[in-house]
C-alpha cells in the first residue's frame, strides 16, 4: 500500500492516476472486508439506500451455445444458501476508462444489494 500511495503522488498522467486511485480502492476493499461486519465504509457513505455487499468468485466461465451467443459467467456466492449459491450473469463488464472487460475464471467478485427505503421494514433486535 505504501508503494501504491507514492505512485500516486508522484503521477502526472490524469488516466494512469484515475487507475491507481481505483487499485488503493480495491486494496482499502480488502482490507475493509477482513473485519467482522464486512462489507464497505466507503459503499455504505456513498448510498442511502438500504444495502447488502456478498462475497463471491467467478466458478465458471460458460462459453455461448452458437458463436452469436455472448459469454455468461457463473459466480458462486459462500453466504447463499445451498440451492441458491450461484447466479449467470452476462460475462460483460466496463472497466474504469469505459472499455468492455470480461471476469476471468476464479476472481473474486462483490455483489452490492439495494432496496428503496420504503420497500423495507425495522428488524426487531
Amino acid at each position: 500500500m505504501n508503494s501504491l500511495s507514492i505512485r500516486i503522488q508522484e503521477e502526472r498522467d490524469q488516466h494512469q492516476f484515475e487507475r491507481l486511485l481505483q487499485e488503493l480502492d480495491e486494496v482499502i476493499e480488502r482490507k475493509v472486508r477482513r473485519f467482522a461486519g464486512g462489507g464497505s465504509i466507503r459503499a455504505r457513505q456513498r448510498s442511502t439506500r438500504p444495502w447488502k455487499t456478498l462475497s463471491g468468485r467467478v466458478a465458471r466461465i460458460v462459453p455461448g451455445q452458437y458463436r452469436a451467443d455472448a459469454e455468461t459467467v457463473e459466480i458462486s456466492i459462500p453466504e447463499a444458501e445451498d440451492l441458491y449459491g450461484e447466479i449467470r450473469i452476462l460475462n460483460s463488464f466496463t472497466d474504469i476508462d469505459g472499455q468492455p472487460v470480461t471476469l476471468k475464471h476464479q476472481a473474486p467478485v462483490d455483489i452490492t444489494l439495494e432496496a428503496d427505503a420504503k420497500d423495507t421494514v425495522k428488524k426487531a433486535r
